[in-house]
C-alpha cells in the first residue's frame, strides 16, 4: 500500500505516525510507572530526600507525558474524523475495527501497551496512596500518643510522689533500619 493512499480517511504514514504517538505515551507512562514504584519503595525506606527527588523527576515528567497524550489524541482525532465517525463518537476504540487487517493490526499493540501501561501505573498510584494514608495514620496515632502521655498529663512523667512513672508514652514507634 501507498504512503498516499487513504485509509478510512488517513494515509499509511500517518497511521504509523499514530502508531509511533502511541509507543511514545506508553513510553511517558513506563517512566512514570518506574517512579511510582520508587516512590513506594522510598516511602517503605522512609527515605525523605530520596522522594524529594522522585518529586521533582515527576514533576519533570508529567509534562512530557501530558504532551505526548496530547499529540496523540491530536492527530487520533484528526484521522478519525475524516472517516465516517462522527467527531463527538469518535474513539480509538470505535475506529480500529474499520481499519483494514493490515493496519489494524500494525495499531493494535501500541493501543494495547499504553492501556496495560496506565493500569499498571493506576494501580501502583493507588497502592502509593494507601501506603501514605497509613504512614499518615500512624503519624496521627503517634501525636495522640504523645498529647496524651506527655501534653495532657499534668505532672510529667512523674508520679505524685515526684518520681518517674513506669508508663511512659508508650507505642510510640522508631524507625527501624
Amino acid at each position: 500500500m501507498s504512503a498516499t493512499m487513504n485509509v478510512d480517511g488517513a494515509t499509511a504514514v500517518q497511521l504509523q505516525e499514530l502508531s509511533d504517538l502511541l509507543d511514545a505515551e506508553a513510553d511517558c507512562y513506563a517512566h512514570l510507572l518506574d517512579l511510582a514504584r520508587q516512590q513506594g519503595r522510598l516511602m517503605r525506606d522512609q527515605d525523605l530526600a530520596g522522594l524529594a527527588e522522585n518529586t521533582q523527576s515527576w514533576q519533570q515528567s508529567l509534562p512530557l507525558a501530558d504532551g505526548a497524550r496530547i499529540r496523540r489524541e491530536r492527530l487520533a482525532a484528526e484521522l478519525m474524523t475524516r472517516g465516517d465517525q462522527p467527531a463527538e463518537a469518535a474513539t480509538l476504540s470505535a475506529w480500529l475495527p474499520k481499519l483494514p487487517l493490515l493496519h489494524r493490526e500494525g495499531l493494535e499493540p501500541a493501543v494495547r501497551r499504553v492501556r496495560a501501561t496506565v493500569r499498571a501505573l493506576d494501580r501502583q498510584n493507588e497502592l502509593n496512596r494507601r501506603l501514605a494514608e497509613f504512614c499518615l495514620d500512624l503519624v496521627e496515632e503517634e501525636a495522640a500518643v504523645f498529647r496524651r502521655a506527655v501534653l495532657t498529663d499534668p505532672s510529667g512523667r512523674y508520679d505524685g510522689a515526684a518520681r518517674c512513672t513506669q508508663a511512659g508514652p508508650g507505642g510510640v514507634l522508631e524507625r527501624q533500619g
